[in-house]
Parts: C-alpha cells; sequence; structure tokens
C-alpha cells in the first residue's frame, strides 16, 4: 500500500469511521472480534489492528452504521453485484441517486452474465485482462465490475436488519445489498481474483458520503423491490426473524402448563433493571429450539400480565416489540442462544443475590436447562469446574453441572495434593526423631500424637496444608517461591515467581511481572485450566501466604529516582538487565565529544538536540520535586537525521534498545502507558507523520510531562490500574500539529531541515563509527547519570531550576567540562518552540462568526449586537451556533454544536472548548456547560454571556 492510501486510511479513521483489515479471503485480521465497533468509534484499536496485521493484511474494509461525527445519523454501504440491474431499476422508478463516494470492486465475467452463469467466482486477473474459470477472457473495466456507494441517512429511518439482500439475480443470488451493520472492502484491497479495488469518487473528492433524506430512502428502497416487515426467506430452505434464519422440520407448540412452568423458572431473573435483557434472552432460546411464534406470544403476554401486578412500569408495548423483532423481524445472524441466556441470567444472579461468579455461572446452566427440559429439548452434556479459592477448605467447592437431571450439585473436594493432617504430624514427627539420633515407630506416633494435641501446632499445620493446596497451578505445576513488590508510584503488585514441575524437575523463572500480565504468563508457560484472572487471584493468594501479607514498597523502575531520602540509581522491572548493563559499561565516555565533533561540527541545534533528550532521564525525578518537563519534539522532512538522533540517545547512550517504538503507541493510550512504566530513561517514539494532539493524545502527552501517572484504566471490579509515567519522550515526526496550549506549554520543537543534518554521503560512515564505538558511547551515558548521583549536592541546583532547557543546557556543560571538552553557545529562543504554535478554539469559535455576522449585517452596527439579533433570528446554524428560547431582553441559551468544531480544528471537542470559554468569562458570574441530551451533545451558554465575547 503506498503512502498515499495509507494516508488516506489514517484519514478516514481519525474523521470518524472505523476501518478494519482483511485478509484475500475477505475475512478480518488482527482483531479477535470487530462487532461492537458498528456502534463504537474506536480509532485506536483500528489503528492497533492495521498494526498488527500489517504482515497478513491484503486490504481494508469500511464499517457501515457508525458515524460519531453525526450522532442522528448512520453510515449504509450500497454493495452492487449487478450495477447494470440497479441503475435499470432506479431509472424506471425515477430515482436519482447523489454524487457520492463510488469504488470499483471485484471483476465480472460478461459473457458469463449473458449465459445466466455465476459471473463473478473463479475469475483471475493478472494487470488489466481476467480469465473466468470457463475459460472467457475479458478486459478489467469498469463495465466489467461490481460497484459500492456509501451514503448516510438519519439514524430514525434505517431499518432493523443489519443487512438487506435485494433483487434476486439467477446464479448470482442478489443484484444489490444494502449493509447498515456489515463491512465492504475499499481501495487499495486486494480481490480475491487478483485485481486491486478502485476509486472513482474517494473521500479526497468530498471530505463525507452524501445524505439521502427520507423521501428518496423510501422510494430507493421501494425501487429495489423492498418492503419494511415482509419476511425475507432465501429459496424456502428456512425461517427468517430478527436473529438470521431458523431450519425447524417441525416447531413446537407450547401448552399454557409448559408457558406457565417457564415463567416460573425465570421470575426471579426478571426484576429492574434487567428484564429487557432476560425476555430478550429467552425469545432468543424459544428462537433457537423452533418454539412457533404463536406460543411464544403467548409467553410474552402471560409473563407481562405477571410482571404489571409487580411493577408498575412494565410496559407490554415494548415487550411485543421484542416479541415481533425476534421472530417476523428480517435482520442479521446474532450470537443469541444458550450462552448468551447463561451470561445474562449469571449477571442477574451476581448482581440480585450477591454470590460469587462461579457459583452464578453454576445457577444459570441449572435455569438454561430446565428451560429446555420445559420445552422438550434434549440437553447437550456440559461441565462447568471451577473453584472458589479462600482460605478454608469448605469453600473449595466444585460446581459440576452434568447431572443426568441437570439439577446442581455441590461437591466439596479437597484441594489438589492437599495431605492429611495426622500425615502431616507424622512427618514432622519422624523429622525430630532424626534429630534426636533415631527412634523407633512407637516414639514417632507418640511425638505425632502430641502434635496433634498441641491446638497451636494444629492451626499452623492447617495454614500449610491450604497454602500447599493453593501452591499447584494446574497438574505437576506449582509455585516454589514469590516475592511481590508494590510499586511506590501507582500501587501496582509485581511479582517474581519460581516455577516448578514435580515430575519433568525443571523449573522456571518468571521476573517482575505485573499484576497486569500475570495470569498471561502462568497460563502461557502452565496450560492452566484456569483464566487469566483466576490465575492472578491464586498468585495473590500465594503471595500473601508465603510471605505473611509482607509487602515491600519501591519505585519498580530502572533508572534515577528520589529514594529514601537521596538520589540513587535503582535497577528493578522488566528494563533492570538492560539498565544494569549501562551502569557496568565500561570505555572512553570522550568518545561522545569526538562523535560530535566529527559529525556535527558546532552546529548549536544537534548540541541543543542531544542535550534535550539525554535531560529527558531527570524527567521523573523533577517530577519528584514539582517540577514541570518539557518533552522533545523534533521535526523536519524525511532523511534529516532526526530519527538517528533520538536512536543514538536511546540506544546507543542509554542502552534501551526496547525503548524505540513507531508513532502508533500515542494514539492508544494504554500502549504508551505500558511504555513509559518500566525505566526512566526517555523513550523514542519514531516517524510520526504528522504529530496531531486530539484529546486523548493530548491527555497523555501532559500527563507525561507532569504528573506522576500517565493513564488510569479500569479492571475487573471496581478497581483503577495507573500506569506510572516514568520515562520522558523523544518524539520524531515530520508535520507537528499542535492545537492544544497545555500540550504546546509541556514541548520542546526542534525543527530540521536537510542543510542542518549529516550529508547523505556521510551517513553510512556516522552508522559505522557508532557502531564501532557504541561501548565508549554507553560509557558516556553511565557517566551522564552517575555524577548526577555522586555529586548531587554540587548538581541539584543545575537539574532542579525551573527553566527545563536552561537547566538541560547547563547540566550538559558541566558534564562536557569535566571530560576537557566545551559546548557551543546555545540561544534556545533561537529555535522554535511549540508553545507558539496552537490556535486558542475560542478566539476562532469568536473569528468564525464575526465573520459570518459581517455578511448579513451593516458595517456601522456593532459586531455584539449584530451577533445578538442573528442570534434572535436564528440565522447562526451555518457555524453550529443556534439560540433556543431567546427573547428581546437577551435571555435564553446559545447552544454550540458539533457542526461548529469540525470548522476550527480536528483536535479539539466540546467538553475541552467548554473549559476554555470558562477560562474566557473567568469570574464574570457567566458558565459554559458542556450537556448531554440522549444521543445529542452541545456547549449551552447563557445568550447575554455568549455576546461578550463580541465585544470590542
Amino acid at each position: 500500500m503506498s503512502r498515499d492510501d495509507a494516508s488516506l486510511v489514517r484519514r478516514l479513521i481519525y474523521g470518524g469511521y472505523n476501518i478494519i483489515p482483511v485478509a484475500q479471503d475477505k475475512r478480518p485480521v488482527g482483531l479477535d472480534k470487530y462487532e461492537d465497533l458498528y456502534d463504537e468509534w474506536n480509532p485506536e484499536r483500528c489503528i492497533l489492528a492495521i498494526e498488527k496485521a500489517s504482515k497478513k493484511a491484503t486490504g481494508y474494509a469500511l464499517l457501515g452504521r457508525i458515524n460519531p461525527k453525526y450522532p442522528e445519523k448512520i453510515l449504509i454501504i450500497l454493495d452492487e453485484d449487478a450495477p447494470g440491474t440497479v441503475d435499470a431499476k432506479l431509472a424506471e422508478a425515477g430515482v436519482q441517486l447523489p454524487r457520492t463516494w463510488i469504488w470499483r470492486t471485484g471483476p465480472r465475467c460478461p459473457v458469463c452474465t449473458l449465459d445466466n452463469l455465476d459471473p463473478k467466482h473463479g475469475i483471475k486477473c493478472t494487470g488489466n485482462e481476467c480469465t473466468c474459470e470457463r475459460g472467457h477472457r475479458f478486459p478489467l473495466v469498469p463495465g466489467n465490475r461490481g460497484r459500492a456507494r456509501a451514503f448516510l441517512i438519519d439514524a430514525s429511518i434505517a431499518p432493523r436488519e443489519g443487512v438487506l439482500k435485494l433483487l434476486p439475480v439467477p446464479n448470482l443470488g442478489y443484484a444489490a445489498e444494502i449493509r447498515i451493520r456489515g463491512y465492504q472492502l475499499i481501495p487499495p484491497s486486494l480481490h480475491p481474483s487478483g485485481a486491486r479495488y478502485e476509486w472513482e469518487v474517494s473521500p479526497d473528492d468530498m471530505p463525507e458520503p452524501a445524505e439521502l433524506d427520507a423521501e428518496t430512502w423510501r422510494r430507493f428502497l421501494e425501487a429495489l423491490g423492498y418492503r419494511e416487515g415482509e419476511k425475507k426467506r432465501e429459496g424456502d430452505v428456512g425461517e427468517v426473524g430478527g436473529l438470521g434464519v431458523r431450519h425447524c422440520e417441525q416447531l413446537r407448540v407450547l401448552t399454557d402448563a409448559q408457558i406457565d412452568e417457564i415463567i416460573n423458572v425465570i421470575k426471579s431473573l426478571y426484576v429492574p433493571g434487567y428484564r429487557d435483557y432476560v425476555l430478550f434472552a429467552t425469545l432468543s432460546l424459544m428462537w433457537r429450539a423452533c418454539v412457533d411464534a404463536e406460543s411464544a406470544k403467548r409467553f410474552v403476554e402471560r409473563l407481562t400480565e405477571w410482571a404489571e401486578r409487580q411493577y408498575s412500569d412494565e410496559n407490554r408495548k415494548k415487550n411485543l416489540d421484542t416479541w415481533r423483532w425476534v421472530f417476523t423481524a428480517s435482520g442479521e445472524k446474532r450470537r443469541w442462544g444458550r450462552k448468551r441466556f447463561t451470561e445474562v441470567a449469571a449477571s442477574v444472579m451476581q448482581s440480585v443475590e450477591k454470590i460469587g461468579e462461579f457459583e452464578a455461572r453454576a445457577k444459570a446452566l441449572d435455569l438454561l436447562h430446565q428451560i429446555l427440559q420445559v420445552m422438550g429439548v434434549k440437553p447437550k452434556r456440559a461441565l462447568l469446574i471451577t473453584y472458589d479459592f479462600r482460605f478454608d477448605r469448605e469453600n473449595a467447592i466444585k460446581y459440576i453441572a452434568n447431572d443426568p437431571t441437570w439439577g446442581l450439585a455441590y461437591m466439596v473436594k479437597r484441594l489438589p495434593g492437599e495431605r492429611k493432617l495426622a500425615a502431616l504430624a507424622r512427618q514432622e514427627a519422624a523429622r525430630q526423631c532424626a534429630a534426636e539420633g533415631g527412634c523407633d515407630r512407637g516414639r514417632i506416633s507418640e511425638i505425632a500424637e502430641s502434635l496433634l494435641a498441641d491446638q497451636k501446632w494444629v492451626e499452623e499445620a492447617q495454614r500449610r496444608l491450604t497454602t500447599y493446596g493453593y501452591k499447584l497451578i494446574t497438574s505437576g505445576w506449582y509455585v516454589s517461591r514469590v516475592a511481590r513488590y508494590i510499586d511506590a508510584t501507582t500501587g501496582m503488585a509485581y511479582y517474581n515467581i519460581k516455577l516448578c514441575h514435580r515430575r519433568r524437575r525443571h523449573c522456571k523463572k518468571l521476573r517482575w511481572i505485573s499484576e497486569l500480565d500475570v495470569g498471561r504468563a502462568i497460563r502461557h508457560i502452565t496450560s492452566s485450566i484456569y483464566t487469566e484472572e483466576e490465575l492472578a487471584r491464586i498468585i495473590d493468594a500465594i503471595a500473601t501466604e508465603m510471605t505473611g501479607g509482607r509487602e515491600v514498597e519501591r519505585y519498580v523502575v530502572s533508572g534515577i529516582v528520589h529514594e529514601d531520602g537521596r538520589v540513587k540509581l535503582v535497577a528493578r522491572g522488566p528494563m533492570a538487565r538492560h539498565f544494569r548493563q549501562l551502569v557496568k559499561a565500561e570505555g572512553d565516555p570522550k568518545a561522545f565529544l569526538e562523535f560530535m565533533k566529527l559529525f556535527y561540527g558546532d552546529s548549536s541545534k544537534a548540541w541543543l538536540a542531544y542535550t534535550l533528550g539525554m535531560f529527558q532521564a531527570f524527567n521523573f525525578l523533577r517530577k519528584q520535586f514539582h517540577l514541570r518537563n518539557l518533552l522533545l519534539i523534533l521535526a523536519g522532512e524525511p532523511q534529516t537525521g532526526k530519527s538517528e538522533i533520538a536512536r543514538t540517545v536511546v540506544k546507543y547512550i542509554y542502552g534501551m534498545e526496547k525503548n524505540e517504538k513507531s508513532a502508533a503507541v500515542l494514539y492508544q493510550p494504554t500502549r504508551i502507558g505500558r511504555a513509559v512504566m518500566n525505566t526512566t530513561l526517555p523513550l523514542a517514539v519514531q516517524e510520526a507523520k504528522t504529530f496531531a494532539t486530539s484529546p486523548n493524545v493530548a491527555d497523555t502527552i501532559k500527563n507525561i510531562a507532569t504528573e506522576l501517572t500517565a493513564w488510569e484504566v479500569a479492571t475487573a471490579g471496581t478497581r483503577t490500574v495507573a500506569f506510572p509515567a516514568y520515562s520522558g519522550l523523544i518524539i520524531t515526526a515530520q508535520t507537528v500539529r499542535i492545537t492544544d496550549p497545555g500540550v504546546a506549554a509541556r514541548v520542546y520543537l526542534l525543527q530540521f531541515s536537510r542543510s542542518e543534518v549529516i550529508p547523505p554521503e556521510r551517513v553510512r560512515d556516522f552508522q559505522r563509527w557508532r557502531e564501532a564505538r557504541a561501548r565508549d558511547l554507553l560509557s558516556f551515558g553511565r557517566l551522564y547519570l552517575e555524577i548526577a548521583v555522586k555529586e548531587w549536592d554540587k548538581v541539584k541546583d543545575i537539574i532542579l531550576q525551573g527553566d527545563y532547557v536552561k537547566a538541560a543546557v547547563e547540566y550538559m556543560r558541566y558534564i562536557v567540562g569535566k571530560l576537557g571538552g566545551s559546548v557551543p553557545e546555545v540561544d534556545p529562543q533561537e529555535h522554535q518552540q511549540a508553545e507558539e504554535q496552537y490556535v486558542d478554539e475560542v478566539e476562532a469559535l469568536v473569528e468564525l462568526i464575526a465573520q459570518e455576522a459581517k455578511r448579513h449585517c451593516s458595517a456601522e452596527k456593532m459586531l455584539r449586537d449584530c451577533v445578538a439579533e442573528l442570534l434572535l433570528r436564528d440565522m447562526l446554524i451555518d457555524v453550529g451556533v443556534k439560540c433556543l428560547e431567546c427573547t428581546q431582553q437577551l435571555d435564553g441559551e446559545v447552544v454550540i454544536t458539533s457542526s461548529a468544531l469540525h470548522k476550527l480544528r480536528e483536535s479539539t471537542n466540546l467538553k475541552n472548548l467548554a473549559e476554555k470559554l470558562n477560562e474566557r468569562f473567568g469570574e464574570s458570574g457567566c458558565t459554559a456547560e458542556y450537556k448531554r441530551k440522549e444521543r445529542y451533545r452541545y456547549v449551552g451558554v447563557p445568550m447575554h454571556c455568549f455576546v461578550r465575547l463580541f465585544e470590542p
């Protein structure tokens, strides 16, 4: 894929559309599930999937439905396998569709089309010539290809179905498919035939697809033969409903007694907050079990009659609409059935009965099979086995749901490997006898009986027995040793674990595994039947028991920190091994001066880049003393040497090979959070084509610069895990667009041009010299950090001064002076800082509205009065501002909608705009409020306050 194509895909993603990678068979790759992307815009997940599948993917697919820029609208995709047939039908009905995004799809054999044979399968294309499986050759021209188009429609007029298949065509299937919850490959994807999809009208030609109004949409559907509410049958092979097609030899008719029995089973689940889910799950069971529609309707009516006596807000119409959708609508195939019923029932019981996860799952299985029995369905055998890990043996309950009658059987069983108390007493007695010089069996029995009579010994022995049971992760594997460390910044737990196998007689060590990864790491080694969450809880219990609850609180990081009242170098966490190599490096640190003189001469900009890049190692130390930092951005065209500067600092001077990441980490907070949590040394984020500050990126950058934590994420339950912000950042980018003033104040931008870098003919010499003297450069990095520790009293005032750039320059001069060298004069003001680049969104909004007002008002009228007049006349809707309930007294509220943001900056959002308006209002008594009304979001400002922005 070319750079232009990659840029287009990225722009579509950040423009509000979900795009996923696909293989040549048109199936998604790089992500496990994608169905939720139809309802949620998730650019970070899409970018991550594209990166992950970069080698397997042969194309990209645009998902329908989601359109976060206009929540009241949805995206639909019209896939035309027979464009000529579609055009003829639309022309016959007099329907003319507007110009929109159009692209050509796979080839169609024109000869096979005329012969009423399958025209699109078995085709192979080479260049612009294609051959079908019957040997017909034809050129790859638009007339011999399928076509796809994208439109926007109002969400209120969209059909409930996910995919509409219209205009049946012999041997082709359908001439057109309207995909509402579906995806379609877009250019430059590779078709299975070998041809590539091609744009006719691309997003470069028009930024958004055309919108169809309600009347055009209705006439368009009617022209293609769609009638809302009709059942669609694919031949005569099955019955179509909201959950797809079901194939039933005979429909089940339920008696009133059977319906009443099912209602009695689900009464405990049919509670406020869960009624809709339970009803839908039960109707889904009936649909899958081939229960006829009338029986299901009687079930809904009788359940509603009972519920109306229990709950005053029971909605009969809504319940019947749910039944109607499941049994009469034409929808896509959803995975609702036994598994989803079990999940819904388990979640209800966990919430209502306050029971554990595994007990709830077991009881949910029991209810499921009771309902299946009532309906006359023979259930499959199933087994649910798990342990509730607590410290008392009685609660280690094994839940089994494979009873022939499908009742729930509770079995209390010893934990694996648990030994009897008497056997442990005899073992202890034998050890005591051996220490005494040996004794007979009678003496061993006497000692064992005395131990069993000692209550204190018995309690300790029971604790040891329980611990032994916990230590067994799965068959053969057990925890031999474990230590737990708590990170002093975030409270995150880290483990050092020794896992051993009883029969294979070998062990594996896990070093500095965080609580986020410990379950996955152990499951990978042991192939345990337990989930990652269960294994994490088991390890936590083992650590608590084996350490007696003791916890070691330290900064779990490799680098320079202020700990125990002094500054020191620590090697802890996943990067400890690499950091020890830096601390033990031996070589000539003066090589750095030779390096700079040889390749950069007296270039003050190059010296400043290395100075600020290396000083990033002190960012966390400065944050401990409540000082603000600057992150470094190196910008410029390709081949200007900015990436080599970042790589030299991170990999050669500090020896952190793993601290070089691609630019994609910036756009997913969890990834950047993991990247900055292991070392205080800088992280290089390389080759961002355009560094732009979207809201998520802006918040993360600001946190990394000034806060102790970079990102927080909610885990299971109510717990929140915070990622510590230990590392500084060196970002390389071709262009920089910063619109958030908070980010601009926290970064320093150095712009490079080709005239200021190493000539291309010397780049190879530069790289060879760097590799040959890598040990010497590493020793300079060791000296740079060690001087700060050994001479802290002397350099403290330099490192901890408020001016970040001045501190970096003065410290570099101090280090270079010790080596007998000098640093060229550096004037930071010569180099452009990012703080000067941002645009104030409030000023931009005022200017935008002022321009609109001047178009409608005379030059003599004051701008403030002009804006007030236009708001009263509701004439500023074009820029996303309208007035609700305005009067001549300038009361009412001005509403700023998302459409105004599209004309300002891509990186802002309504919430940020509200905050900046309040900063402008100050203590004037005016307030801008970010409000949400169902799916509609806006910023509300009192009109008399809003017009103040336009005072001279």
